[in-house]
């Protein structure tokens, strides 16, 4: 039998502390970035992207505005504010695609939070492409996504520990 030791508890006072050089480095290369606003973007945001990307504040700083530039073109602060409002089952091309995925949902304590984990060994991709038009996938994937995001968010702010999402199974993970 495998055992695999807990990820470190990641909190995000400390982290803040340690790492506040690079933070406003990231906050400075991002000023002026299109999409990028300092009142919305704040240290939790920039902290993300220091934590993902080591090399550097050039790595994370372009890191940051493709993602930026990504939101952008796909319009994710308009479909945010949608799935905050609805059920997933009105979600964009959720009808359409839920048959070909072995997902489950779950609500996270007492916030009531959607967490979905997806098995992609038990998704029917193959049917899914030849039965659903690529665009309605998309959709339905950008959402997931991005909800996933919402939580993540969310619970970090919450409890002050880092969580995120494992994108292997896409789940909700809390690192303690």
């Amino acid at each position: 039998m495998t055992s695999i030791a807990p990820a470190p508890r990641l909190v995000v006072t400390e982290l803040l502390r340690e790492r506040a050089d690079e933070v406003e480095r990231l906050r400075a290369a991002l000023r002026g970035a299109r999409g990028f606003d300092e009142a919305r973007h704040d240290e939790l945001w920039l902290l993300r992207y220091t934590l993902s990307y080591p090399a550097g504040t050039a790595a994370a700083a372009s890191a940051a505005r493709r993602g930026l530039q990504w939101r952008i073109d796909n319009r994710m602060d308009d479909l945010s504010s949608t799935l905050s409002r609805l059920p997933i089952e009105s979600w964009p091309g959720y009808a359409e695609c839920r048959p070909f995925f072995a997902i489950q949902f779950y609500a996270v304590d007492s916030a009531a939070l959607l967490v979905c984990v997806l098995n992609l060994s038990g998704c029917a991709f193959r049917e899914l492409a030849t039965r659903v038009p690529m665009g309605v996938i998309l959709q339905f994937w950008r959402s997931l996504k991005e909800y996933s995001s919402l939580v993540v968010d969310e619970a970090t702010r919450r409890t002050g520990v880092v969580y995120k999402v494992d994108n292997e199974y896409l789940y909700l993970q809390k690192y303690i």
